[in-house]
């Protein structure tokens, strides 16, 4: 799918994220493009695209103005 307004960076190497949509079936994921990062195979997958936004975004102890990247 590619790129989605509102995206934070992966958590884990600060790369831009991607939306991952699952061939022939209606889920949705948010993943890392670069496939040496944890972040590329670390996903769940959600019937709706922003439920997908809402999950990645979320940093635990970092408030919603903050990347949780250095």
């Amino acid at each position: 799918m590619g790129e989605v307004k509102g995206l934070k960076p992966c958590p884990f190497c600060g790369k831009e994220a991607r939306m991952h949509k699952r061939l022939n079936t209606p889920y949705h994921a948010v993943v890392c493009p670069d496939t040496k990062c944890p972040g590329h195979n670390l996903y769940v997958l959600f019937w709706k695209e922003q439920d997908a936004i809402r999950a990645w975004n979320r940093r635990d102890g970092v408030d919603d103005n903050q990347t949780g990247v250095d």
